[in-house]
């Protein structure tokens, strides 16, 4: 096998970024365990995307973190409500 070829397809690329499915995936996690060159390269490629993503990201503001955490809580509260089958009163509920 031609190695260098085979990183240039972009073949590596693709596997690191999770688009390969079925019997794509399976050769080419074969051809990394086979050829060590082949699994440096993909080593090297998972890195370098990690750098990538750090240098972009950003820090949610404080305010959306709890919006977040908010609507998480009301969704536990919602399965708990579904999961005993309690009416929901309100202000507009019949007493």
């Amino acid at each position: 096998m031609n190695e260098q070829s085979y990183i240039a397809s972009g073949i590596i690329t693709d596997y690191c970024l999770g688009l390969l499915g079925g019997t794509e995936l399976e050769r080419t996690e074969n051809d990394l365990r086979e050829y060590p060159a082949l699994k440096a390269e993909a080593e090297a490629i998972k890195e370098a995307l990690k750098a990538y993503s750090f240098s972009y990201q950003v820090e949610p503001a404080e305010k959306l973190k709890d919006q977040v955490w908010q609507k998480l809580e009301n969704i536990h509260h919602e399965e708990l409500m579904a999961k005993f089958n309690l009416p929901l009163l309100n202000k507009y509920s019949d007493k």
